[in-house]
C-alpha cells in the first residue's frame, strides 16, 4: 500500500514538474548587416540592424531595402520587429512595416536559424526563413503562402556582417 502511494506521489511529482528546456539565444543574428538579393524581382540593396532590447528581454530588428525598379526608379521598404526567444525553440513577436503591415510571429530558433509564421490565414499569411551559414553570412528568404497550399517565394537576400562605425 505504501508503495503504490509513492509511486503515485512520485508519479504525479514528475506530471507537475514543468519540463526543463533551455531557452535559445538569438544572439548569432546580433550585428549590422548589409546585403543584396530581390524583391518582388526586382534587385535590391538591404540593411539589418539587429540588437537586444527592451532590457535584454528580446531581440529587435530594424530592416531597409532599396528595390532598385524599371527605368532607374527605386523604391524604399522598411520594417521592425522585435523578438521574444522562449523555452524549446519556440520565438514569438512582431513584426510592422511601411507597407501598413502589423502581424504577429511565431516560429522556432536553433543556434544558427529560424524560421517565423507570420500573417493572417485571412489577409496573408508568410513565412521567413533566417540562416546563418558557416562562413558567417546571414541569409533571409521571404515566402508568402500561395492558393494552391505552396510557398511562394517574394524577397530573398544574403547579408554580411559591417564592420562597426
Amino acid at each position: 500500500m505504501i508503495r503504490s502511494i509513492l509511486t503515485l506521489i512520485v508519479g504525479m511529482t514528475i506530471f507537475a514538474a514543468p519540463a526543463r528546456s533551455e531557452t535559445p539565444s538569438l544572439d548569432w543574428l546580433v550585428g549590422e548587416w548589409v546585403g543584396t538579393g530581390t524583391m518582388m524581382g526586382q534587385p535590391s540593396e538591404v540593411s539589418l540592424s539587429i540588437a537586444p532590447a527592451l532590457g535584454g528581454t528580446a531581440t529587435a530588428l530594424s530592416y531597409r531595402a532599396t528595390i532598385k525598379g524599371p527605368e532607374g526608379k527605386s523604391s524604399r521598404f522598411e520594417a521592425m520587429a522585435t523578438w521574444r526567444a522562449k523555452p524549446g525553440g519556440r520565438v514569438e513577436g512582431q513584426w510592422s512595416d511601411t507597407n501598413g503591415s502589423f502581424h504577429k510571429i511565431g516560429g522556432r530558433i536553433t543556434a544558427s536559424s529560424m524560421t517565423v509564421i507570420w500573417g493572417d490565414p485571412v489577409t496573408e499569411l508568410g513565412r521567413s526563413t533566417y540562416e546563418r551559414d558557416p562562413a558567417g553570412r546571414l541569409k533571409i528568404v521571404d515566402s508568402v503562402l500561395a492558393p494552391d497550399g505552396t510557398w511562394r517565394v517574394f524577397a530573398m537576400a544574403t547579408y554580411t556582417s559591417r564592420p562597426p562605425r
